[in-house]
């Protein structure tokens, strides 16, 4: 049986932001306008993610299996690449964070 989010559709390039994120920072991500309570549920490029680590000390990039450790209150949480079609190219993206209160960052 094959993924079915290797064929997800519709994904477009988009910035986002987070409260618990420093004022002036935006990340690229790709979403596909689904949402949880109102807020942007992104994925990101492993490029991304490990941009993402350097302002979030409870994100590290666990080389051996290329996945992300996310320290939370609760324990910690392996965050696995997927692949997703966006457009004609299939990218393996990650989903951090696809219940927190992501927005998408003002451009200009």
């Amino acid at each position: 049986m094959q993924d079915p989010h290797a064929f997800a559709s519709k994904y477009r390039p988009v910035r986002v932001a987070g409260d618990w994120l420093p004022d002036d920072f935006a990340i690229d991500a790709f979403w596909n306008g689904v949402s949880w309570n109102g807020f942007v549920v992104p994925l990101f490029t492993l490029a991304s993610a490990q941009q993402l680590c350097k302002s979030m000390p409870t994100l590290e990039f666990v080389a051996s299996d290329s996945s992300f450790l996310l320290s939370e209150e609760h324990g910690a949480v392996t965050i696995q690449g997927r692949p997703y079609r966006v457009g004609e190219a299939l990218l393996i993206l990650y989903a951090i964070g696809d219940s927190w209160c992501w927005r998408l960052a003002e451009c200009g």
